[in-house]
């Protein structure tokens, strides 16, 4: 993880393991298939099998309805990445793992 993202998201103050959860695109074709819930909760799985408290990732402000839905949080401050200033305006986010219930609700 770059040294700015790692300080943006405040990831050195986060439990060990902790899971970095990143552009989820699903291609216009696919989406309302089903594949999104699918994907969501294979990720989960994943998380719990790790054993991981808590997830992290940003998304641009339009997508924080879709990242809340599946239980993330925003925290923190909105932020443009250096360098990558064309992505826009990024909001991080965080998610409590041990509520299997996200898992479901997916």
């Amino acid at each position: 993880m770059p040294q700015e993202l790692e300080r943006v998201l405040e990831a050195k103050t986060l439990p060990k393991p902790f899971c970095y959860y990143s552009r989820l695109y699903v291609m216009k074709r696919w989406r309302g298939t089903g594949i999104v819930s699918r994907l969501v909760k294979a990720s989960f799985a994943e998380f719990h099998r790790i054993q991981a408290e808590v997830a992290i990732c940003h998304c641009y402000p339009h997508l924080q309805g879709f990242y809340e839905r599946v239980g993330f949080r925003p925290y923190g401050k909105p932020f443009i990445q250096t360098g990558l200033d064309e992505l826009g305006w990024q909001r991080p986010l965080r998610c409590a793992i041990q509520r299997s219930e996200l898992v479901q609700s997916a």
